[in-house]
């Protein structure tokens, strides 16, 4: 891993910090960690393999945009209950004949892109599923250039009335150039989104976190991820371990990112375009661009969504299940472990350790000596804080980040003695980047 950084003198302002990566750690197989996103009722519905995902509160949207009936379906997230569908294919005013990006306004609407009526369209949910007759609202127009001189594609919700978009411009002759733009739902205005000068045949997706003030830019052409604020001022720009300065094209890399749980989750590649477009693994970043981990999996990964309510990750796959959710959390790599106390010249992580009190004198309180262990090869951690379900002191907690391999010791001191043989204990571990982890340990009684 490389970390390259760049700044003007002067005063002028800074330029993008650049981290490379010469490669990515060996991921985690999720084979038996994907659970089924619905229930056995839905396997009566047939959503074709072109869909787009997105989770909203207790929804999960899925856009089949390959149909040609029903083209929005809607899934009760925590019953796995099948709802209904709406929006029809077709030309009519109700309908949806070429469907883009979704996004939801507050709880009740989802609006769509339709590319075929040049135009934004918000249906009301709840009216939408139980009226065969409910027309949509137009939000904006989109014909008005008809496409002539660029359109929004891709496009993200933000805040308010705006969201990002990467701006398709066709050329004169023949393919098209991009650049992202931020758009108004409400009213088309379009503006540029940071300083682009971007390569003849770079193409890219976008996620946006409000919460976060954050736009990641992924790129399918080129190992490049670029990180924004929501101003456009570009911050970081993360190179993969095939980068090139010259977009590929015969390799696909990233497809798409999300946001949420304080990570970028994006799906990657690195294979043939024409075979492995949407990738099988997920890579798994800090909001600062730090490579965290990644994820693998069976078949390859077509789309994907963030729950915020839920912490999961749904996922829509090209082989026998067709959509599932990974719980994020439960199977996010453990970092930090725990040692044994009585291994530690070979340093043996453990899930639970049973650890010896040390007494200086009769008259000292029991001190139990923890071992932390950064068991990475590729992560540095820097411990935030620690806490304890029991009464107790914490001491030493290492102010110093945890390069990968490390080996440190907290000292933890309980208030009373322990009064039975051992007392089970559990310590919450804040780390950088959001990352979070309980660690059980076992206290046994002082001799004394």
């Amino acid at each position: 891993m490389i970390f390259l950084l760049s700044a003007c003198s002067g005063g002028k302002e800074n330029l993008p910090v650049v981290i490379s990566y010469d490669k990515w750690a060996e991921p985690v197989h999720t084979y038996e960690k994907i659970a089924e996103a619905f229930n056995e009722a839905v396997d009566s519905v047939i959503i074709s393999g072109g869909t787009r995902l997105l989770a909203n509160q207790d929804l999960l949207f899925i856009e089949d945009y390959k149909s040609t009936e029903k083209m929005i379906h809607v899934v009760s997230i925590p019953e796995k209950q099948y709802i209904g569908s709406f929006g029809n294919f077709g030309e009519g005013p109700s309908e949806i004949l070429r469907p883009g990006s979704i996004f939801t306004l507050g709880a009740e609407r989802l609006a769509v892109f339709d590319y075929g009526h040049w135009c934004v369209n918000a249906f009301d949910v709840d009216s939408a599923l139980t009226c065969s007759d409910y027309i949509p609202q137009t939000l904006v127009s989109l014909s008005q250039n008809n496409g002539s001189f660029g359109f929004p594609d891709r496009f993200v919700y933000v805040h308010d009335d705006r969201g990002i978009a990467r701006m398709i411009m066709p050329k004169e002759n023949s393919g098209y150039s991009q650049a992202l733009c931020s758009f108004n739902i409400m009213n088309g205005a379009t503006e540029p989104f940071g300083r682009q000068n971007n390569p003849d045949g770079f193409r890219s997706s976008v996620a946006a976190s409000y919460l976060d003030s954050v736009v990641v830019e992924v790129s399918s052409t080129q190992d490049v991820i670029r990180i924004y604020n929501l101003e456009g001022k570009l911050n970081r720009i993360i190179h993969g371990p095939l980068y090139d300065e010259k977009p590929s094209k015969e390799l696909a890399f990233y497809s798409k990112a999300v946001i949420g749980n304080g990570r970028i989750y994006a799906i990657y590649s690195g294979e043939d375009k024409f075979h492995n477009f949407c990738g099988k693994q997920i890579i798994v970043l800090s909001l600062t661009g730090e490579y965290l981990y990644s994820y693998k999996f069976n078949d390859q990964i077509t789309d994907m969504t963030y729950s915020d309510k839920y912490n999961r990750l749904y996922l829509s796959f090209d082989g026998e299940q067709q959509f599932g959710y990974l719980q994020i959390g439960e199977n996010a790599p453990r970092v930090i472990t725990l040692v044994d106390p009585d291994n530690k010249q070979h340093i043996v992580p453990v899930d639970k350790a049973i650890i010896h009190p040390y007494k200086a004198s009769e008259s000292a309180p029991a001190n139990y000596y923890i071992l932390l262990f950064n068991q990475s090869y590729t992560d540095t951690v820097t411990i935030e804080s620690i806490t304890a379900d029991i009464k107790c002191e914490i001491q030493n907690v290492p102010a110093f980040p945890l390069i990968p391999r490390l080996l440190v010791s907290v000292t933890l001191i309980p208030e009373t003695a322990v009064q039975s043989d051992t007392l089970n204990a559990s310590l919450t571990i804040s780390c950088n980047n959001g990352r979070r982890q309980k660690l059980p340990v076992s206290l046994l009684r002082s001799s004394d």
